[in-house]
């Protein structure tokens, strides 16, 4: 895509309108796979589907699916919000909606749902055209503190 502009150029011997062509590179989405691991109350483990979606300039929203454990409980973390893009740096913030499944004793089970919070920063080291190496590290609160670090791989377009 270019984006024709005008140049300000003007000379009394040519007539009409100077333009130059200025290019927007940004990718316009990305789509990736990463691994996740953390701690809460305890320490989990998982991976992420997640997405990221050129709103305007710099700004992004983000989305994640995933599906984690700590050992005895299951967890299908979501998670959504604006991203701020600055060269390879991404900063955000993100609501957290947490589905937690869990065994308890011979027959009883119980499923709650957690709202939550996190703020994140990571990067994107590309390593060809349209893929790139991901790398996060948030923090927040979901049913308590949370930190978590993510590495994965992205396609953009």
């Amino acid at each position: 895509f270019v984006f024709q502009a005008e140049d300000g150029i003007r000379d009394y011997k040519v007539t009409g309108v100077q333009t130059c062509a200025l290019p927007i590179s940004a990718p316009r989405f990305e789509v990736g796979l990463a691994a996740v691991g953390g701690l809460d109350a305890g320490g989990f483990a998982g991976i992420r589907l997640n997405g990221r979606f050129r709103i305007a300039g710099p700004v992004r929203l983000a989305i994640e699916s995933g599906i984690g454990s700590d050992g005895e409980t299951l967890r299908l973390p979501r998670s959504f919000g604006p991203e701020l893009v600055f060269g390879a740096l991404r900063v955000g913030a993100s609501v957290m909606p947490t589905v937690e499944m869990a065994r308890l004793g011979c027959d009883g089970q119980y499923v709650a749902l957690h709202i939550g919070g996190a703020g994140a920063v990571g990067t994107a080291l590309p390593f060809t055209r349209r893929t790139a190496l991901t790398l996060q590290l948030r923090a927040g609160w979901v049913e308590g503190p949370l930190v978590e670090g993510a590495v994965g791989v992205a396609a953009q377009w």
